[in-house]
């Protein structure tokens, strides 16, 4: 009789003992790495380039597919470099020992019609949106454009300049004193054409 309430006993604490939970894997999430914008504006130089190097150097860097001859400065320049606000030319003017002591970026280049105004505007925008998010910019006569929106920035070149009167704003970038070099951003309106550069020099 004993036996079976012993029994009894187990059959019903075996009948109300919950299984154990199974035991979850870890699911592994993959993140994608956030790309990091290559670099424009570096130490003394820009993308790949750094003053004072030798005119061999500067030919082996930017994976330019060609340099053409540039007769008035003496140096050369790359027509399509693939720079990381696009494609652009980009020119090199060297010192008396043969040493890089200027980098001119073209941002813009065109022709005095109505339609590349609307695009010398964008498209200087644009690039001094994406150089601003890497280096600081100041201007002494032109801060209040380095205010303005998108929209109040392409009226005041759109619209603020005429095709007959020369218009002209620079802007500085930050730079350290020690390197020895500036950065300054210029911008161009003239009967010539409308014009964006953006110069490394000693």
């Amino acid at each position: 009789m004993r036996f079976l309430v012993l029994f009894q006993v187990f059959i019903v604490g075996c009948s109300t003992r919950q299984p154990p939970a199974p035991v979850e894997e870890p699911v592994a999430v993959e993140v994608e790495p956030v790309a990091e914008q290559p670099l424009l504006l570096g130490a003394q130089g820009l993308g790949p380039w750094r003053l004072g190097m030798s005119r061999f150097d500067v030919l082996q860097q930017g994976s330019c597919v060609r340099f053409e001859p540039v007769r008035v400065t003496g140096g050369f320049e790359c027509p399509y470099w693939d720079s990381p606000i696009g494609k652009r030319k980009i020119s090199f003017v060297f010192d008396e020992e043969y040493r890089l002591a200027k980098i001119q970026l073209w941002l813009y280049e065109g022709p005095d019609v109505p339609k590349d105004r609307e695009e010398w505007s964008v498209a200087t925008w644009e690039a001094l949106q994406l150089i601003r998010a890497q280096s600081e910019l100041t201007s002494e006569a032109h801060s209040h454009l380095l205010a303005m929106d998108r929209a109040g920035f392409l009226d005041a070149l759109v619209g603020g300049t005429s095709g007959d009167i020369p218009f002209s704003a620079n802007f500085e970038l930050q730079s350290d004193p020690a390197e020895g070099g500036r950065k300054w951003i210029s911008i161009i309106s003239s009967p010539q054409g409308f014009y964006s550069f953006l110069f490394v020099s000693r």
